[in-house]
């Protein structure tokens, strides 16, 4: 690759100024930081919840409020609600969504779900007073409502669901999915396939019938598709796979439409950028055939346009400014490099919860440092 095809990401980690709050080993997962609240964070361990709260300085001292979890079966993914009083969590070992009052510290509902659930997303990109939350299987994509009363939750039904995914999976299974601002959904497979639908409702539809339109392909990248966003928007998707990340562009620019196939009559070609890390970042690691991605979001903070991106894989976290990576594909590079940082543990996942700090969980601890701008 030439060398004047690359671009420098500008936005890094400031490390000096890191704090932590130790959690215990066996951390599972964290809230991810999608709150325009943005004071609480929080994180599961084996059968508890603990809630920590933090500012733009970082944690706050004091003990951290915790909740009993000894019902739920294997907790995989949470999400807070818009005032962060109260949080979902997904139990993989029964398929249950679990909804947990964090004042009170304990489960107060329990959801049965129509199919196997693996994961969990907010209806429409961020939490709203409208507790509408978008649920994904290895076949199938529907809403959970929690307006609804118990066992008509469901929003979809599940045969009408399946029969809209049926045709984009055929030849592998769902691995993740994302939405935007309006409920457009973008979901990423094991066959490497990213898709895009512009039309998934985020409510019932009139009837209680739901609108099935096409998916869409974005990207066919022949490698699993581990994680996947898309910006608040609409017009940006992010693809992790396990060697480097892809930044898709959703509309096209030539044609004044938006939404339209990466490739075909009328439309230019969206060429994806790839978002990779340098190779004396990737031998950190021990060499580029050892990066091992597990995950890459957008920021989630605020009602703002996207700042930055932010992805972990093993020991090493990498960050992005948006406008830099924008910048990149807008010029036709090939690829754009981040401001990487080694953490020494391994990371399970990172965000950045507000306008200049980056949080990550590691095995053992929260912790969170703030991100400053580096000129190269």
């Amino acid at each position: 690759m030439m060398l004047g095809a690359i671009k420098q990401s500008k936005l890094g980690v400031d490390m000096d100024r890191e704090t932590k709050r130790k959690v215990g080993s066996g951390n599972v997962c964290h809230s991810p930081g999608k709150s325009c609240v943005a004071t609480a964070r929080c994180v599961i361990k084996k059968t508890y919840l603990h809630t920590f709260s933090f500012d733009s300085d970082g944690f706050e001292d004091g003990e951290a409020q915790c909740a009993c979890l000894h019902d739920v079966k294997k907790c995989s993914a949470m999400l807070l609600d818009d005032a962060e009083k109260r949080t979902l969590v997904l139990s993989s070992g029964n398929s249950q969504l679990h909804e947990v009052d964090l004042e009170r510290g304990c489960v107060v509902r329990q959801l049965g779900m129509p199919e196997c659930v693996t994961a969990i997303t907010y209806g429409a990109h961020v939490p709203r007073p409208e507790p509408v939350y978008t649920c994904l299987t290895v076949k199938a994509v529907f809403n959970e409502d929690l307006r609804m009363p118990y066992r008509r939750s469901t929003v979809s039904k599940s045969e009408c669901v399946v029969t809209w995914c049926s045709p984009a999976t055929r030849k592998g299974t769902l691995n993740c999915h994302a939405t935007s601002s309006c409920g457009h959904l973008v979901t990423g497979d094991s066959w490497g396939v990213v898709r895009l639908c512009t039309a998934w409702p985020s409510s019932c539809c009139p009837g209680g019938e739901c609108g099935l339109e096409e998916m869409r392909i974005l990207l066919e990248a022949r490698t699993p598709i581990l994680d996947v966003d898309v910006t608040a928007d609409g017009k940006y998707a992010l693809a992790t796979t396990r060697a480097c990340l892809f930044f898709l562009r959703t509309y096209d620019i030539e044609n004044g439409c938006s939404y339209v196939r990466r490739s075909g009559k009328g439309s230019s070609e969206l060429k994806p950028l790839r978002l990779q890390p340098t190779n004396e970042q990737a031998n950190l690691l021990g060499g580029t055939d050892k990066l091992n991605f597990t995950s890459g979001k957008f920021d989630r903070y605020g009602v703002g346009q996207e700042v930055c991106i932010t992805a972990c894989g093993g020991k090493l976290i990498c960050t992005w400014d948006f406008e830099t990576v924008i910048s990149a594909m807008e010029k036709g590079l090939n690829a754009c490099q981040p401001h990487g940082f080694w953490v020494g543990k391994r990371v399970r996942e990172v965000s950045a919860p507000t306008a200049h700090n980056v949080m990550y969980l590691t095995d053992d601890d929260i912790r969170m440092a703030p991100l400053i701008c580096r000129s190269y």
